[in-house]
């Protein structure tokens, strides 16, 4: 089936009636615009919480820290040249703003050693 077939949008709908009645509580939503993937991630993350947060179970932030701005992590002194090499090469648009520098480490509150004790190995008679 072709879109064509069940969009008609010289009428005044956007569905022909028969298309509608068949499709359950659908709604558009003209103000969200489906060309910006970040805008339908945060939109889908404000569904996944909105019972919670009307539950008092969690907050929703309506951005994160970095929005639409691309964060890398370089794991080696290469991939940082890399990086600024390439900032150089794009040419527009190449700010950067170090968030986090060097070296990775675990946080102080990580148990970094096994709860369980090593066992005495056993021998056994043969």
């Amino acid at each position: 089936m072709r879109a064509k077939e069940f969009i008609n949008e010289n009428q005044t709908g956007s569905l022909q009636p028969g298309v509608a009645d068949a499709l359950p509580s659908t709604v558009a939503l003209p103000d969200l615009k489906s060309q910006d993937p970040y805008e339908q991630y945060r939109f889908g993350l404000a569904l996944a919480s909105a019972r919670a947060k009307k539950e008092g179970e969690t907050e929703y932030d309506s951005e994160s820290d970095f929005g639409e701005d691309m964060v890398i992590a370089s794991y080696s002194k290469e991939e940082e040249e890399t990086l600024k090499m390439a900032l150089k090469l794009y040419g527009k648009n190449n700010a950067r703003k170090t968030i986090s520098a060097g070296g990775s480490k675990e946080a102080p509150d990580t148990y970094t050693q096994s709860p369980v004790q090593p066992q005495p190995k056993v021998t056994r008679k043969k």
